[in-house]
């Protein structure tokens, strides 16, 4: 019965989450802040949203994670052609335009609680 029930909820659009509790993001987040380093800013991306600028560093990076994407994948093809591998996870993306880079697209939904779209 539990599997109908997910399964009657995914059919509205309906997703179920544990929540994080807020000292492990708390933890996280003190992980994640930006540090100054020796090495140039780049801009890697779009001219507009899904630009980002990141140190001009990526000796050592094989791949990177992001959760939550979009059809557009300039980012993504900046860092494929550095030799990064981009594993995407989104629910709502069928498949990227880009299909020369370095890219593994899960149709995953990933949420911290419950969301409805309509």
């Amino acid at each position: 019965m539990e599997k109908s029930v997910k399964l009657w909820l995914r059919e509205r659009n309906v997703y179920l989450g544990k929540k994080t509790k807020v000292s492990e993001l708390d933890e996280f987040l003190l992980r994640v802040r930006s540090k100054v380093t020796s090495f140039d800013l780049i801009r890697i991306g779009e001219d507009s949203d899904g630009g980002y600028l990141l140190s001009d560093d990526f000796e050592g990076i094989d791949a990177y994670f992001s959760p939550g994407v979009s059809v557009e994948t300039h980012f993504e093809s900046a860092l494929s052609s550095k030799g990064i591998m981009s594993h995407l996870a989104d629910f709502s993306v069928d498949q990227p335009k880009w299909k020369e880079i370095l890219l593994v697209l899960k149709r995953n939904f990933l949420a911290l609680r419950m969301i409805r779209f309509t």
